[in-house]
């Protein structure tokens, strides 16, 4: 297992995956602080997500997130939910591997196609059918896996998030 700061989890992954859900129950009974990335964002900006993609662009949000990542070295006892392209910038993804313990939260592209349908306020994905939603998802996921890949563990995003944190506290038992 390679070395890690067990003080930041960083929870990488697709977006609706599940790493809020995971981060809230984990942050609970860890007792650490949780901050999810994009909500910081949208609360520091007064904006949604969307909205800033489309006044800003891509790149002005991708900006932001590695300010938001770069004060979260400084931080103690805390859990980071990142937002789903956070990681696909090789010097955030090396930033989190060197700093915490990174965690991929894994999910099969039609499930994560189920999820996100119907959902506006993902301004990467406003296909507003299933069939093309996964084939969309499947692409985007191809390039991002690289990324995800490289975290220190690796879960299954099937599994309910009560056994996800059980396996994880066995996995990283005596780090924590």
């Amino acid at each position: 297992m390679h070395h890690f700061s067990s003080n930041r989890i960083y929870l990488i992954g697709y977006m609706a995956c599940g790493k809020s859900t995971l981060g809230k129950v984990l942050s609970e009974k860890l007792g650490f602080e949780l901050i999810d990335t994009d909500s910081a964002i949208e609360q520091l900006c007064g904006r949604t997500i969307k909205e800033l993609f489309e006044e800003y662009g891509e790149q002005w949000f991708r900006d932001q997130e590695t300010r938001l990542l770069n004060f979260t070295r400084e931080l103690d006892k805390v859990i980071i939910s990142t937002g789903g392209g956070m990681p696909c910038d090789i010097d955030n993804l090396d930033l989190m591997l060197n700093n915490g313990l990174t965690i991929y939260l894994e999910l099969e592209p039609k499930k994560l196609a189920q999820r996100i349908l119907g959902n506006g306020t993902r301004p990467l994905h406003q296909e507003s059918d299933l069939e093309s939603l996964e084939k969309s998802v499947k692409r985007k996921l191809a390039t991002r896996q690289v990324f995800y890949r490289e975290a220190h563990i690796t879960l299954d995003g099937n599994k309910s998030t009560n056994l996800l944190v059980e396996e994880l506290q066995v996995k990283i038992q005596g780090a924590l």
